[in-house]
């Protein structure tokens, strides 16, 4: 969509608004979600880069590029609270 009036809009998940969802589609149940984060950085070879990442990611590790998303709903538990 380059110089065209289309927007290139990217929509990026957050953990937060991944539990919202759930909790808004199935309110009654407590599910069990699961994050993890990874990083692929191919566009340099310099191991000083790459180590600086590393460290980086040590210490910030949800500011990774990869987000995988485990919603467990085999392990489903009814919520009390709820009257049905």
């Amino acid at each position: 969509m380059d110089n065209t009036s289309i927007p290139n809009y990217v929509y990026r998940w957050t953990e937060r608004e991944i539990i919202k969802l759930m909790k808004s589609f199935r309110p009654d149940l407590k599910i069990k979600i699961f994050f993890d984060y990874g990083s692929h950085i191919k566009f340099t070879q310099s191991k000083v880069i790459k180590a600086f990442f590393d460290i980086f990611f040590l210490i910030f590790p949800k500011q990774k590029n990869l987000l995988s998303i485990y919603i467990d709903k085999y392990n489903l538990i009814t919520n009390d609270w709820i009257k049905k």
